[in-house]
């Protein structure tokens, strides 16, 4: 009913822009099939020589395969949607929400832990006491993450949500999938089955997350410009009555001493900065973010790769990636109350929305661990990094009405295209 209502330009620009997106990824399925005619066997991976393929084997792959998928759709609903139950409340300058939100991830860890050491080994008939030890190597990935997490709220202070997310979830997304695909920082090469379709799902997902820049939510009036001429006039009159009444209290009481001034001040150190310096450091900072993430599976990765005797399921990994998460984020907001002089900015409202949206988190990084394991990083990460952008770009559409106008939703419905077939490109290259 909305797009009836739209001007006709409009529609046939939103029309022409589709058919462009949906040509582009035509073309790259063109691009692919030609590829793999050319330079693809047909036989199984499994089969032998005499042409028998080991039927039990290929069952278990597929269920490995479904397993991996459902994952992954688990992952990007909560990973897109965890920030809903935030939206409406004060998370200060994000220290404090931070560490909130690291204590509701290692709840669900420990809950995920506590199931894990009482389940019986399918397999081996054991129970996983012995067989899931702690894995101080896994700290290491939740150092990674909650460093690049700590960048996040000075890079939207620095150069805004919209680039910082487009530096950053670039360099996430080609990071994961290149540590797993060329073996970086310990991390062994898998090979996807199509090489053409694998380069170009991230290609196309990599496309899709630029046109994320040109996406700008609407930006809520002041309270002042809502309101009718009559009563704007009398708001108005009543501030300069209280601007008299300071000015006049000021004048019998003396100003604050510079150093009261300077503690009162909410002015963070990004404020000081001039434009240039602003834009540099916050280009420097997102670029820092993004390959931390990309490289924060790598201990997890690592592990499971080097020792055919560790565990190779990612969620045994959980409890001590998550316990990386909250110990390195209660050091910094240590740090934080020290450099404030234990007077940290600490927002009641926040504890609640805070604990929510980090066990969703936790729920959407637990399933991203058994998508890893059972897609490998080369599928898994490009689907993952990319996908959760368009669930919150639905809500902020459908729930919030925060994207509006014929050009949001062109930029938009182009996103969409393109991250969705690099996502299906990407998963059709497992076989």
């Amino acid at each position: 009913s909305r797009v009836a209502r739209l001007p006709d330009s409009t529609r046939t620009m939103l029309s022409a822009t589709g058919r462009l997106a949906f040509a582009c990824c035509f073309a790259a399925l063109a691009f692919v099939s030609i590829a793999e005619t050319n330079g693809t066997s047909s036989f199984p991976a499994n089969a032998t020589n005499n042409g028998s393929v080991d039927c039990a084997a290929g069952l278990s792959e597929k269920k490995k395969t479904v397993e991996g998928f459902v994952a992954v759709v688990v992952a990007v609903l909560f990973f897109g949607s965890n920030f809903v139950p935030v939206k409406k409340f004060d998370t200060g300058d994000g220290m404090f929400f931070q560490w909130v939100m690291c204590t509701g991830i290692w709840l669900v860890a420990l809950v995920t832990q506590l199931v894990l050491r009482f389940h019986p080994d399918n397999d081996n008939n054991l129970n996983r006491t012995t067989s899931v030890p702690f894995q101080p190597e896994a700290l290491v990935g939740g150092f990674l993450w909650t460093t690049g997490n700590l960048f996040c709220v000075p890079v939207i202070k620095c150069i805004g949500l919209g680039l910082g997310m487009l530096i950053w979830g670039t360099l996430n997304c080609v990071g994961g999938w290149a540590s797993g695909r060329f073996g970086i920082l310990g991390v062994k090469a898998s090979l996807p089955g199509s090489e053409a379709k694998n380069f170009s799902g991230v290609a196309l997902c990599v496309v899709g997350v630029i046109m994320f820049l040109f996406v700008k939510s609407a930006g809520k009036k002041s309270k002042l410009e809502e309101e009718s001429p009559g009563e704007r006039a009398r708001l108005i009159s009543s501030k300069q009555i209280q601007d008299s009444n300071v000015a006049r209290l000021k004048s019998h009481h003396p100003p604050p001493s510079p150093t009261t001034r300077k503690e009162d001040l909410d002015d963070s150190w990004v404020d000081r900065m001039n434009p240039k310096t602003k834009k540099i450091a916050g280009s420097l900072m997102a670029v820092a973010a993004g390959l931390l993430f990309g490289v924060s599976f790598n201990p997890v990765t690592h592990l499971e790769q080097s020792d055919c005797h560790n565990p190779q399921n990612g969620l045994d990994y959980a409890f001590s990636h998550f316990s990386g998460i909250l110990l390195t984020s209660t050091f910094y907001f240590l740090i934080y109350c020290i450099i404030k002089k234990n007077k940290p900015q600490v927002i009641g409202q926040a504890v609640l929305p805070g604990l929510v949206a980090g066990i969703m988190w936790a729920i959407a990084y637990g399933a991203w661990l058994i998508a890893n394991t059972n897609l490998t990083q080369t599928i898994s990460y490009p689907m993952v990094s990319t996908l959760p952008g368009l669930v919150s770009a639905l809500l902020g559409i459908f729930v919030f009405a925060e994207i509006r106008g014929a050009k949001n939703l062109t930029f938009f419905g182009l996103a969409c295209c393109f991250i969705v077939g690099g996502s299906v490109l990407t998963a059709l290259s497992k076989n």
